[in-house]
Order: structure tokens, then sequence, then C-alpha cells
């Protein structure tokens, strides 16, 4: 796949899969955590999402309040604010990019055939996966 904004939105595509399956193993609930481990975050009290972060070994309660600040919730949020700026830049537009010197160019014109900075840093993280192209990455 050489259209990095095709390639993206299977990307994104992806992590929505997995949140949604991620929210309806939990019964929708949103995830929270302290030094007990996770657990839903309407019902303190019980705990039935410890086991995640002593299934993987993570004994350390910083791991748990990583896991629990990725709830799938905010994955969703965060893949439908990614799809939205995808949306903003797709096409002939203008916006901030980079110069050749590696400087900030404000206001250049991206035509139809070209990436612009915004796309490239949303890819950033996406770096490294099964379909993605050096030539990608922000410039």
């Amino acid at each position: 796949m050489t259209d990095l904004a095709s390639w993206l939105r299977v990307q994104f595509d992806e992590e929505q899969r997995l949140a949604e399956r991620a929210i309806k193993a939990s019964g929708g609930r949103i995830w929270t955590a302290d030094e007990n481990g996770i657990f839903p975050q309407d019902d303190p009290s019980n705990h039935p999402g410890a086991f995640l972060a002593d299934a993987y070994g993570c004994t350390d309660p910083g791991y748990g309040f990583h896991i629990a600040r990725w709830d799938p919730a905010r994955v969703l949020a965060e893949i439908d604010a990614k799809r939205r700026i995808l949306d903003l830049h797709t096409g002939g537009h203008e916006c901030s990019g980079y110069d050749h010197q590696g400087e900030i160019d404000r206001c250049r014109y991206y035509h139809d055939f070209e990436i612009c900075s915004t796309v490239r840093l949303v890819a950033v993280p996406y770096a490294g996966r099964p379909g993605w192209q050096e030539q990608w990455g922000v410039a």
C-alpha cells in the first residue's frame, strides 16, 4: 500500500477493533487504577480488573496506572480525532510544514499528491508496522 492516508485508516480500524473488543470484555466500563491494580472506575471497591496487572507480571502500580490511562474509551476518542485530522488534511490544502532546513514553513500549500507534515506526524507512532514506508517519516 503506497497511500499513507489509506494505510493509516487501516491502522485506525485495527486499533478501533481492539479497543471495542476490550470495552465489550469489560462490560463497557471505564478503567482506572490504584496500588491494587486496574478496575472499573464506577466501582473502585470491586477490583475485577486487577488481574490485568498481575497477568502480565506487573507488580509496580505504575504499570496499572499506565494501562488504565490507555483505557479503550480514550483510544477510541484518539482514533476519532486522528481520523478527523486526516480528513482535514486530504487533498490540496494549506498547512504548516517543514522546509528543507527543518524549519517550520507556515501556510505552505500542499498539492493532492503531497503528504503534509501534520499527516506525517500523525503517522509517527505507527512507524515500523507492516506496510510502513520510510519515505512517510517526518521530513
